[in-house]
């Protein structure tokens, strides 16, 4: 696995269960730490449109093409491509 694709993936997932249903909460390590994600799986659409889920829970990104692995791999390609010099 390339170096900053690794960087992406250093994360804690976290198996949850609330109201019935299993969460998984990604929490982000590195230059993405102050990502969380938590995914939900249902069986049906109808079961995913009566969901309600807890205050904590963050926007709606499913459907957000930044929040997906290969956006968050250039995101922290990105991140480690600024090389700062200094002052001598």
């Amino acid at each position: 696995m390339a170096r900053n694709a690794r960087a992406a993936s250093q994360k804690t997932r976290y198996v949850l269960n609330w109201n019935g249903h299993q969460l998984e909460l990604d929490v982000y390590q590195g230059s993405l730490a102050k990502l969380l994600i938590v995914e939900v799986e249902f069986e049906s659409v109808k079961e995913s449109r009566r969901f309600r889920p807890p205050a904590w829970f963050g926007d709606e990104v499913t459907d957000d093409k930044r929040y997906k692995n290969s956006s968050l791999v250039k995101a922290t390609v990105r991140s480690h491509s600024h090389v700062s010099l200094g002052r001598r």
